[in-house]
């Protein structure tokens, strides 16, 4: 029997497997893409991933999911099956592609908050790309806000170094940010700001957004090793 690939039964009411040529079976409705055309494609996207787990070097099933990826409808859970097959691979540049892929269709905050926050772990993880995981931890924080995107970020940047536009870019969205998260937060912004500034070995610049902070106990003690640094 040749490649098995998926192919939708008569009145396309459900799936059956059978032996054919790629891309997917006949087509004999609407050409050799007609499962793009489907408006739910849930149903779909669960049959690919299942045909990449009989086979998953069918070429034509990885064409298809990447394509529901970067057209944005389903692209989500197509993304969440290739991140399956190509990380068991060891295929980290591949899906961070595809991630970036899915940023440019992604149109609601919370998905792009997670797209960012996947991409920032492949490049932290696998790719040895520190201040790229930053970037996309910095965006993801300001697609939605909050104490523990603020805890990775600053995790990140005490051995960071020193990266075009990316400590203001995190400044900027602290103050656009002000009004709409609390205190915890506009503090672990400010914090993370100074230690990105000290990273960068720009101490003025650090010492003036610990100032910002006052008495806050952690502020202090970076004041305190800066000015010992500098002699002051």
């Amino acid at each position: 029997m040749g490649p098995r690939t998926l192919v939708w039964k008569e009145g396309m009411d459900g799936w059956r497997t059978a032996g054919s040529t790629p891309p997917f079976g006949p087509a004999k409705r609407g050409g050799a893409n007609w499962w793009s055309r489907f408006k739910r494609p849930a149903g779909i996207i669960e049959g690919l991933g299942r045909l990449l787990e009989m086979l998953p070097e069918h070429g034509p099933t990885f064409d298809a999911l990447e394509r529901f990826v970067r057209t944005g409808n389903g692209g989500d859970k197509a993304l969440e099956v290739l991140h399956a097959v190509l990380g068991a691979r060891g295929e980290w540049e591949r899906l961070a592609g595809l991630y970036e892929d899915r940023l440019a269709v992604a149109d609601s905050k919370d998905e792009r908050c997670g797209v960012h926050r996947q991409l920032a772990g492949i490049q932290r993880a696998h790719l040895g790309q520190r201040e790229d995981a930053i970037r996309n931890l910095v965006e993801a924080f300001g697609a939605a806000p909050g104490l523990e995107l603020i805890g990775e970020i600053s995790a990140l940047a005490k051995d960071a170094v020193e990266s075009p536009g990316l400590v203001e870019r995190l400044s900027a969205l602290g103050e656009a940010l002000a009004e709409e998260v609390d205190p915890a937060v506009r503090e672990g912004v400010q914090l993370t700001v100074a230690r990105l500034y000290i990273a960068a070995d720009r101490s003025d610049e650090a010492l003036a957004a610990l100032e910002i902070l006052g008495h806050v106990p952690e502020a202090v003690t970076l004041q305190e090793s800066l000015w010992e640094a500098r002699g002051d």
